[in-house]
């Protein structure tokens, strides 16, 4: 069975409110036939503009978002929110990946814990990531991820460094069936497993079928990046009854690289 993949990450000092769902949903917006658009949205989803104002543009008889106090705009964009994730799964699974919660705004939390406890019942994935460096007991990710954990909403996942298998496997889907072992090898040497610095490594390979060393290994922003990711990291999927299933590789996880159900998991040295 295939699936919807919706992706939104956090960016450190984003300007924009609740970016990662922006992001997920002007890709759905975008990607979705405006006929079969139109046929999911319900009252009360005119709020969407508030969060996507392009979706004026695919169905042109959308009301404007009501307007009134910050707290009902924000109650009706929620509902409005999970009203139109749960119609987009009722045909096909959707995974909701949101990357770096670790800077995530209040807004974006709430929207989240708010998706998760949904009590409409729908075939909704979602997968998020954060590096565990970023956070301390004050940190408003560490109360939600505490919340949904007394709520029974929340099951966490350890993710080690790749094997030198799954590094040489990876290096051949990236680089070129015919990359030499010794290449292979180097590689996992060089990243010691590390995901972000092996793609970062393939993707500055040469050439496809080259069997020289990358042209240059990981620089220290990307060291930076890469060793929290990698030792902090933690993938979140949130089981309520209405998870549809899971996967190795996707199964309501916040991936590090990047209601339903939420799952985290943390990738460790």
């Amino acid at each position: 069975m295939g699936a919807i993949v919706l992706y939104g990450r956090c960016d450190e000092g984003a300007l924009l409110a609740q970016q990662p769902f922006a992001e997920a949903l002007r890709h759905y917006v975008g990607t979705c036939p405006s006929q079969e658009l139109a046929g999911r949205m319900r009252h009360g989803s005119g709020e969407l503009r508030r969060l996507v104002p392009e979706l004026a543009d695919h169905v042109p008889d959308l009301p404007e978002p009501q307007a009134g106090d910050p707290e009902g705009a924000r109650s009706r964009l929620f509902e409005a929110v999970g009203c139109l994730v749960c119609e987009a799964a009722q045909s096909t699974p959707v995974v909701l990946i949101l990357d770096d919660l670790q800077w995530a705004d209040r807004a974006t939390l709430l929207l989240l814990k708010y998706l998760v406890r949904y009590p409409r019942r729908t075939r909704l994935m979602v997968l998020g990531t954060y590096c565990e460096t970023e956070l301390d007991v004050d940190h408003p990710l560490s109360a939600a991820i505490a919340d949904l954990e007394r709520e029974r909403l929340l099951e966490r996942r350890a993710l080690a460094p790749l094997d030198a298998a799954a590094v040489s496997e990876l290096v051949g889907i990236h680089v070129g069936d015919k990359t030499s072992p010794e290449l292979r090898q180097l590689v996992y040497e060089e990243t010691e497993g590390n995901a972000f610095f092996l793609v970062e490594c393939c993707a500055t390979s040469r050439s496809p079928a080259s069997s020289s060393p990358p042209a240059r290994r990981p620089n220290s922003a990307m060291r930076q990046r890469g060793s929290q990711c990698q030792t902090t990291s933690r993938t979140s999927s949130a089981s309520a009854s209405r998870v549809w299933g899971t996967t190795p590789t996707a199964s309501l996880s916040w991936l590090p690289f990047s209601g339903g159900n939420l799952s985290l998991t943390r990738c460790s040295a």
